[in-house]
């Protein structure tokens, strides 16, 4: 993902946007699968893959990621959804420089499913409020 620094970029259609990138998960839409994502939804999908990835998954960057997949291993209680809530929260401090975290909630939702969501703002811009709304399967 890239920020322009100098200006804003503008797309064909004169609009301009901050932040610009490829979207994740990669998926086919009219103009194919390779097409650019914009502001928020760069964000979200940087914080999808943040959330998805586990530390050590990376290998030039083995820090990185929260891991929710091997969190949701044990028995769902209050205090593991704290320290999910609180490990979240943390590597978006320290990876996700772009955004300020507003709510993160974390909930059984049904028998086998984690409900994760998170409310955020962009730092230059906290007007622009977006969610990321995940339903995890526990194995």
């Amino acid at each position: 993902m890239t920020q322009n620094n100098n200006s804003n970029t503008t797309d064909s259609q004169n609009q301009e946007y901050t932040w610009y990138g490829f979207p994740w998960p990669v998926e086919k839409t009219s103009g194919g699968y390779l097409y650019k994502a914009y502001d928020l939804n760069v964000v979200k999908a940087a914080l999808r893959q943040l959330l998805l990835t586990s530390p050590g998954e990376r290998v030039m960057l083995p820090d990185y990621g929260v891991g929710l997949k091997e969190l949701l291993f044990g028995q769902l209680t209050d205090l593991l959804f704290g320290d999910i809530r609180s490990k979240i929260a943390a590597a978006i401090n320290t990876w996700e420089p772009r955004v300020v975290v507003n709510e993160i909630t974390i909930e059984e939702d049904g028998e086998n499913t984690v409900r994760v969501y998170i409310n955020f703002s962009l730092k230059d811009d906290l007007e622009a409020v977006d969610a990321l709304d995940m339903q995890l399967e526990v194995s």
